[in-house]
């Protein structure tokens, strides 16, 4: 999935959130669906965080269920929330696609080209619903234009206005939440947009540097150029993001307070180098609970993922990289026993 301010599902489990969170995240992905299977992949996770905030009947008393490998094929009956949700998450996916090709000066591919498609369509389905499509590209488009110039005389606020403006809009749009909600959505929005661009730059500063993009974090006067600054910045925002969130919902409250205990510890650390197929099954990061600003993260590698891990009600379980290794070790002990039945046969 597309975003950058993702939950913690382990905390949210433990808060008995998890199923709520992820009945939500399924009625979205069915809303993109909707407008075709090749558009699931498109699911974002700004869009699962916006759809905690409806108040749509249709979208939310949905008896579509989070169920692991069934969903695919399941599409829901369109509510007004899920087809906005669905577009939303088409704009940010095409804007996340052209600022990769800008910062790395590549033609987009086929699949891309599609990308690009459906945001056209869903531009032009908000234009129809009365959002303000101009006003939402005027933000990217001056957004670019700071990044264009390489701006590095302003503040943090200052540089990161025209996205927290971009997702003041989108958030302040929800259809369901139009009517009395509108300027803590909006709130809500300017804090997430500065949050997704201070956490993209931290942990792209050195991808930035090599390629001479433009970064937010290094550009800006008055956050300090090192980790422990920016965690404590990060924090601050999200800490705002939690508590505005908590007015309208106790879901996305507790969402961004489990993503923070798991952004922070990470935050900056080198990316994972992804080798072979048992990295990308094994789990990417280790689940921290939320602490005092700085965050101290731990050394890289020096808590390996464990086979086993410790439940909310204290009993222990097998973790999915555990799995991994019974089943290679399984693997392993068959192959060893047919070839020595085979080598008797000879």
């Amino acid at each position: 999935m597309i975003g950058t301010i993702k939950p913690s599902w382990k905390e949210l489990k433990c808060n008995g959130l998890h199923q709520d969170v992820a009945n939500s995240m399924c009625r979205t992905c069915a809303a993109l669906g909707n407008k075709g299977i090749l558009a699931r992949p498109l699911l974002s996770f700004e869009a699962i965080f916006l759809s905690l905030f409806s108040q749509d009947e249709q979208f939310v008393e949905s008896r579509l269920r989070y169920r692991p490998f069934q969903c695919v094929m399941r599409n829901k009956q369109p509510s007004q929330d899920g087809e906005y949700l669905a577009n939303i998450s088409a704009i940010i996916a095409a804007a996340k696609l052209d600022d990769d090709i800008h910062d790395k000066n590549t033609r987009p591919t086929r699949f891309q080209r599609k990308i690009k498609q459906a945001n056209q369509q869903a531009l032009e389905a908000l234009d129809k619903s009365g959002f303000p499509v101009a006003e939402l590209q005027q933000s990217l488009s001056n957004y670019r234009s700071i990044e264009e110039t390489l701006d590095t005389g302003s503040n943090f606020n200052s540089i990161s206005q025209p996205i927290a403006n971009a997702y003041g809009l989108v958030f302040s749009h929800l259809p369901s939440r139009q009517e009395c909600d509108t300027e803590t959505m909006f709130a809500i929005g300017q804090d997430f947009g500065r949050a997704t661009l201070l956490i993209d730059a931290v942990n792209d500063v050195e991808e930035d540097a090599q390629t001479g993009s433009f970064n937010a974090w290094q550009a800006a006067m008055d956050i300090p150029k090192d980790l422990e600054s920016a965690r404590c910045r990060v924090a601050g925002i999200l800490d705002s993001l939690q508590d505005r969130s908590a007015h309208l919902s106790d879901m996305a409250a507790s969402y961004i307070k489990s993503a923070e205990g798991f952004i922070l510890p990470d935050l900056g650390m080198p990316k994972p180098q992804r080798g072979g197929l048992a990295s990308y099954l094994l789990p990417s990061a280790l689940f921290a609970q939320p602490g005092d600003c700085p965050a101290t993260p731990p050394e890289p590698g020096s808590k390996p993922c464990s086979p086993i891990e410790q439940n909310c009600d204290g009993t222990l379980s097998i973790t999915a990289a555990g799995w991994l290794y019974l089943f290679i070790a399984a693997g392993l002990i068959v192959g060893g026993v047919f070839c020595k039945m085979w080598d008797k046969k000879d």
